[in-house]
């Protein structure tokens, strides 16, 4: 369970599924590698010891990667047309994204960490078998963890996002 445009970008390092609950975390690959620059719409805001998180901005919040090496841009999350709630409604927003640097080194070479919740697995069953969603894309919850690959400076949660 995973959104089909990550599918091809996306190491799955642990599943979970507990009651009606599924969790899937991994890790953004390209490439074989884990290195990309990051780019985000949204307010980037910034806190003491080094913390770094990006918050929505008029009710948006994307993060798109690119690949280090070949330089493929992977959207990994738009809040206008990701998840639960905007499953299968896809809009267009020209908003351009801004790119993130390391707060500690100043380096923009980051590893991007993905984990994605779904809720209700039942119900989101009977409506994928309806054909009113698209299961994999239909995750409740998202969490996007940076790496920078060049300091080892973590910005866990960098976006934490509920989408239903």
């Amino acid at each position: 369970m995973i959104p089909k445009r990550i599918q091809p970008y996306f190491e799955v390092k642990q599943q979970t599924v507990k009651n009606d609950t599924c969790l899937v975390e991994g890790m953004l690959t390209c490439c074989d590698d884990h290195s990309f620059d990051v780019f985000g719409v949204g307010e980037l805001k910034r806190s003491f010891f080094l913390k770094m998180f990006l918050a929505p901005k008029n009710d948006r919040t994307m993060i798109k990667a690119c690949c280090k090496k070949c330089g493929k841009s992977i959207l990994v999350f738009d809040s206008n047309c990701d998840g639960y709630e905007q499953n299968r409604k896809k809009t267009e927003d020209h908003a351009a994204p801004q790119p993130i640097t390391c707060v500690k080194c100043g380096n923009r070479d980051f590893s991007v960490g993905i984990k994605y919740e779904y809720s209700n697995l039942q119900e989101l069953k009977e409506l994928e078998e309806q054909e009113a969603i698209q299961i994999d894309d239909a995750f409740s919850w998202i969490w996007i963890t940076l790496c920078c690959n060049t300091c080892a400076a973590k910005y866990k949660y960098f976006s934490d996002y509920e989408t239903a």
